[in-house]
């Protein structure tokens, strides 16, 4: 069995492409400036709209994407049919999947890469200013 898929990101970071600039894959950039998801779609009831925004207020910020809608989507309606014991055993499978995807559990979290916001120089000036 192979190993995992790196990021784009980790591997511009330990210097995949720099020697070969062109292997950089095409339309990367617009990915990771794609804006965040945090309101629930209308078609979605009430009581998923609420495991939305519970799940969303837990999350590490900046991990959810527009891009991930849909799974994310998937996940609430299958955390929907764990609370009301409904859910299926494949189903837990892809649960905890999904969970394991969206950095919830404490070893996904360790490896969760996601951009610093830039900091003004006023704050950079009285967090590294030494007394």
């Amino acid at each position: 069995m192979g190993r995992n898929r790196l990021p784009v990101a980790v591997q511009d970071a330990k210097g995949y492409y720099d020697e070969h600039p062109e292997r950089f894959p095409e339309g990367v950039e617009a990915l990771e400036d794609a804006p965040p998801l945090d309101v629930p779609p209308a078609r979605l009831d009430e009581p998923h709209r609420d495991i939305w925004r519970e799940i969303v207020a837990v999350l590490v910020p900046g991990v959810l994407k527009v891009s991930d809608a849909r799974a994310f989507e998937s996940m609430v309606r299958l955390i929907y049919k764990e609370q009301e014991g409904t859910i299926e055993i494949g189903e837990r499978g892809q649960l905890i999947k999904l969970y394991s995807l969206f950095g919830m559990t404490p070893a996904d979290r360790s490896k969760i890469q996601v951009e610093k916001k830039p900091q003004s120089a006023i704050t950079k000036f009285l967090t590294d200013r030494k007394c």
